[in-house]
């Protein structure tokens, strides 16, 4: 198993830096667009008058009061989105996909390697090739490409935001490990569960009910501890030990959660948020709706997700490292996987979670720069469930009748079938368009990036050069799901703050 292993986590390394091949290739074409310029308006014009970068920053301090008063109350999305690279140099702005891409990637990594490598002793290159599996699909068959990974303002609001949340929870993995955190471990804790709260509504719902979810744990396991493994300790003074261990945990993540309640209360009941709700048309159902709906949806997309043909060949690659997961879990820590419907119900009711704040005021599932942050989680959600089932069914039948033997080239023999079937139904269908590195070949080949960055290029031009208050351009356009899509409003939107002008317009305005 050791060596299988090993050479599928070099297959997938290999496979995801030849999947970024198109990306690089793409990324000389990708420039700032709408609430790029909406939002570093007050930092663009601070470098451009300074070129000082203590009054850039100034100014993305001053941009949090704005939008918290007139548009929305997430003050750490507005102080990062008012840091586009573009403010710098409108040519910085290129290295955006790969700026979220390894934003991504190191949290992955590191959220998924305090678990595996950190509390279960496995080695790095079995977290490497879980991260690098949870990578290639999150990158490939994210809902919208362009507002996960090339549109700064759209990927920074949420797959940044995501990751800084992974960055929260690797952290508190390791001070359950570690049994406590310090004081200034839990200043830091306190300071992330902050930032976190003030980034977009839908990841800090998220995070609330993960955080609960966390202290439920805990209380649960300072309660029964023992009994969790289904193995009774004799020694009643290493159980009580136990019990003040897991307290002193309770008590550790109490000032964190705190902290993030109230920083999303800041966020939720800022003014910028009646007024942005107003603007859209206020709320489309009550809460009762709302909740029967969610979970509904939840039904839906959980269903629509799973049974797709890249989740199957996700779920095919990621059995044999699963099963290593299980063994250590099994054979260490005497983990008997109990109340397997327990989980998939608390992970259910999270997934359907995701989807009310959409509900609550549009009606609407179909939010793409949304569901991009609801499939990454959902990933590791299946990663989890995966893991788990097939824990429950390893200690109950493989390890009882054991059959355990021929699991190494049961793994092997899945994963090689499972990749021919993928590709094969792939190439049958038609539909790699879909993925993103193929959208992304497609932009550049096409000549459609080419065009849409030359007429980006020529209106900067005439953005920066002429002295008129107002200013006439081309409207850049592109039909490539990697660079722009139909939730993106208009490509000006911002400019004439952005570069100090009275207006704005088209040329056939």
């Amino acid at each position: 198993m050791k060596k299988l292993l090993k050479n599928l986590t070099i297959i997938l390394a290999i496979a995801f830096m030849l999947s970024l091949i198109p990306i690089i290739q793409l990324s000389p074409h990708i420039y700032a667009q709408v609430d790029d310029f909406s939002f570093s308006r007050f930092t663009h014009v601070a470098w451009v008058h300074t070129h000082n970068i203590f009054a850039v920053i100034g100014a993305a301090f001053k941009t949090i009061p704005f939008f918290y008063t007139l548009w929305q109350g997430t003050y750490t999305s507005a102080f990062l989105m008012s840091l586009e690279p573009g403010i710098w140099n409108q040519e910085f702005y290129h290295i955006v996909p790969m700026l979220m891409i390894a934003i991504l990637g190191v949290a992955t990594f590191w959220f998924v390697s305090s678990f595996v490598s950190g509390i279960l002793k496995l080695d790095k290159y079995i977290s490497s090739g879980i991260t690098l599996l949870i990578l290639m699909i999150s990158f490939q068959c994210i809902k919208q490409p362009a507002e996960a990974f090339t549109w700064y303002n759209g990927a920074i609001h949420y797959t940044g935001i995501y990751a800084l949340w992974l960055i929260l929870l690797t952290c508190n993995i390791k001070v359950f490990v570690s049994g406590g955190a310090g004081k200034r471990e839990q200043v830091g804790l306190c300071l992330l569960a902050f930032l976190v709260a003030g980034g977009n509504n839908l990841t800090v719902l998220t995070a609330l009910i993960v955080q609960v979810y966390m202290l439920l744990l805990l209380g649960i396991m300072a309660l029964y501890k023992g009994r969790l493994t289904g193995k009774k300790s004799e020694d009643n003074k290493k159980d009580s030990e136990s019990k003040t261990g897991y307290n002193k945990l309770l008590i550790t993540f109490i000032p964190e959660s705190i902290l993030m309640f109230v920083g999303a209360m800041i966020n939720f009941l800022a003014p910028g948020n009646a007024i942005r709700m107003e603007a859209m048309g206020g709320n489309s159902n009550g809460i009762v709706e709302t909740i029967v709906k969610s979970f509904s949806a939840g039904v839906k997309y959980s269903f629509d997700w799973t049974i797709s043909i890249s989740s199957l060949l996700f779920i095919a690659w990621l059995l044999p490292f699963a099963m290593v997961i299980i063994k250590r879990l099994v054979d260490k820590f005497g983990f008997e996987f109990k109340f397997p419907l327990l989980l998939i119900l608390a992970e259910y009711c999270l997934f359907s979670a995701m989807w009310a704040p959409n509900i609550y005021t549009s009606d609407e599932t179909e939010v793409l720069r949304t569901q991009n942050f609801i499939y990454l989680v959902y990933i590791v959600l299946l990663t989890v469930t995966v893991t788990y089932l097939m824990g429950w069914v390893y200690v109950r039948l493989l390890r009882k009748y054991k059959i355990t033997s021929r699991l190494p080239l049961l793994c092997g023999a899945l994963v090689v079938c499972a990749t021919i079937g993928f590709a094969a139904t792939i190439v049958h269908a038609g539909s790699y368009g879909y993925y993103t590195s193929v959208a992304a070949y497609n932009a550049v080949k096409s000549g459609d990036a080419l065009q849409w960055a030359g007429t980006i290029r020529y209106d900067f031009n005439v953005l920066e050069e002429s002295d008129a208050p107002e200013v006439r351009i081309a409207k850049p356009e592109s039909g490539s799901p990697v660079i722009t899509c139909d939730e993106i409003e208009e490509w000006r939107h911002g400019l004439v703050y952005y570069y100090e002008k009275e207006s704005v317009l088209y040329d056939f305005e």
